[in-house]
């Protein structure tokens, strides 16, 4: 019982700790390779996976909103600057 009760504590823990964002960047395929995108945005502290749709021009990310925000991962679509 009181394992049953850890493991669902560390699954709710697990899911506050991820977050998912879908930002649309017109850049992709135009002035941008995905590549580079992905690189930049890879930089990031808190980024854990990174999917570019050339063809829909969106960016679907899964990362840590405790460590990076929506924000600044927005910021590195637009400038295309990460740290």
């Amino acid at each position: 019982m009181v394992e049953q009760a850890y493991k669902e504590g560390r699954q709710k823990e697990r899911l506050k700790s991820e977050g998912f964002a879908v930002l649309s960047c017109l850049k992709v395929g135009q002035e941008t390779p995905s590549r580079l995108l992905e690189r930049q945005l890879r930089k990031l502290m808190g980024i854990k996976e990174v999917i570019i749709n050339p063809i829909s021009r969106t960016v679907k990310i899964r990362y840590d909103p405790r460590v990076v925000s929506a924000d600044k991962m927005r910021s590195v679509l637009k400038n295309g600057k990460g740290k």
